[in-house]
């Protein structure tokens, strides 16, 4: 993944929810930076995601697997 213009705050953000094991980190992320933040930042993320992907079946997963989280 690629997002770029990001702050060094925003990379924190990225780096911590692309490596989050379960409900209970993304929950601490949004005590410590801010759930309208890290909402910002997965929407970021699930958008650069999406649009790398060609295959319409794929992005439909991917979306579906970040409803589910």
């Amino acid at each position: 993944m690629q997002l770029t213009g990001l702050t060094s705050r925003q990379v924190v953000i990225a780096e911590a929810l692309w490596n989050a094991q379960d409900e209970n980190t993304i929950v601490a992320l949004m005590l410590a930076f801010g759930k309208q933040e890290v909402q910002t930042m997965q929407s970021l993320m699930i958008a650069e995601m999406l649009d790398n992907v060609s295959d319409t079946d794929l992005a439909t997963d991917v979306l579906a697997q970040f409803r589910s989280a």
